[in-house]
């Protein structure tokens, strides 16, 4: 007989192992903020079911590779609403360039270049202020400073502050 707080880890591992994978959750987007020596590479990953809300009007059918070039030009419009960088002025960073696409899990991956310097002060994610979805939010991994950092936006507090670098 296994003890009480080993049947639970047991029980946890199992409702683990059972439970599909799926890479977002549908009010989910990620952002990742990586540096290169040509840009600042400002990369968002939406769920489906939220690319399509994105879209005026939104499709009834799922986007998928075949219908997905269809899409792309609303899909484009609609990046500016997703999340802007701002410099220390509170001002907007217009990016270099916005590419979309959809990738292998059926997610659409918003690819947007910043020059490379300076680098933003803030990241402020209009989607949520503008959602009418409850509970939406921003996973962030902000490898501008080392170690990474990692943040959740929400709706209350839709801003992202970038730290420099430690030394």
């Amino acid at each position: 007989m296994l003890c009480p707080p080993l049947r639970f880890f047991v029980f946890l591992g199992a409702c683990l192992l059972a439970t599909p994978a799926h890479a977002h959750l549908p009010l989910e987007t990620s952002v990742r903020v990586t540096p290169t020596a040509e840009a600042l590479e400002l990369a968002v990953t939406v769920a489906e079911p939220t690319a399509r809300s994105l879209l005026d009007p939104s499709p009834t059918t799922q986007l998928q590779t075949a219908n997905f070039s269809d899409h792309r030009p609303g899909l484009l419009a609609a990046a500016p609403s997703l999340c802007t960088l701002l410099d220390s002025a509170d001002r907007p960073i217009a990016p270099l360039q916005t590419l979309v696409s959809l990738n292998s899990e059926g997610e659409v991956t918003y690819l947007l270049l910043y020059p490379p310097d300076p680098l933003p002060a803030a990241l402020r994610s209009a989607f949520l202020d503008t959602s009418s979805a409850p509970g939406r939010f921003v996973s962030l991994l902000d490898s501008t400073r080392s170690p990474a950092g990692r943040a959740v936006l929400v709706r209350a507090h839709s801003t992202y502050h970038f730290a420099p670098a430690s030394p």
